[in-house]
């Protein structure tokens, strides 16, 4: 969380529940689900919320620069070291808390995949990190966690299949056929060639 904006109590449990919840389709089930059981999700959690050194508009941005996302990156990486063992890490997903929902649009929080080339990733207990995703407002009830599975196809290198600033139905060229055009269609899954 933020000096600025601190995780409610029950915003842990909620958001763990995206990731592993045994009572619903979660981003592991899906994972493994959609990949016939060739991909598997293994979460570690960290204990509670770990309060960031800067405030929310210190990472204002971070979706359209990728020197802010890196910072924001790091900053959850190294706020978690000795809790977390990065060495036996291969994706970091970071998770804000349910307060960030309400910031306006110029200082919104976007769902952004972080796949740097090496050497440009960020450090956590001396190894290099260049899988990740920073989630942001739409972590929500509605997108659940479709959001991660949207931000891991990132990750896998698939990309987006929707129209960028164009008006609604900005996800007209595959529908709601493919979570990475419409997280919330119809499927939602991959298209065939995504899968393979």
């Amino acid at each position: 969380d933020f000096p600025d904006r601190r995780a409610l109590p029950e915003d842990l449990a909620a958001r763990r529940k995206l990731f592993v919840d045994p009572a619903a389709t979660d981003a592991a089930q899906w994972l493994a689900t959609s990949s016939y059981g060739r991909a598997s999700l293994q979460v570690t959690f960290t204990a509670g919320y770990n309060t960031l050194p800067e405030p929310t508009s210190g990472y204002a941005g971070y979706g359209g620069d990728f020197a802010q996302h890196r910072k924001y990156m790091q900053h959850a990486v190294t706020r978690t070291e000795g809790e977390i063992d990065f060495t036996k890490v291969d994706v970091v997903y970071v998770v804000p808390p349910s307060t960030i929902d309400d910031l306006p649009a110029d200082a919104r929080f976007n769902s952004v995949a972080f796949v740097p080339g090496p050497g440009f990733g960020v450090r956590g207990d001396g190894v290099e990190l260049i899988h990740g995703a920073a989630f942001g407002q739409q972590l929500t009830s509605f997108w659940g966690s479709n959001t991660v599975n949207h931000e891991t196809g990132h990750i896998f290198g698939l990309p987006d299949l929707y129209l960028y600033n164009a008006p609604w139905p900005w996800h007209e060229p595959v529908g709601g056929w493919d979570l990475m055009g419409f997280a919330r269609g119809p499927a939602p899954d991959h298209v065939a060639w995504h899968k393979w």
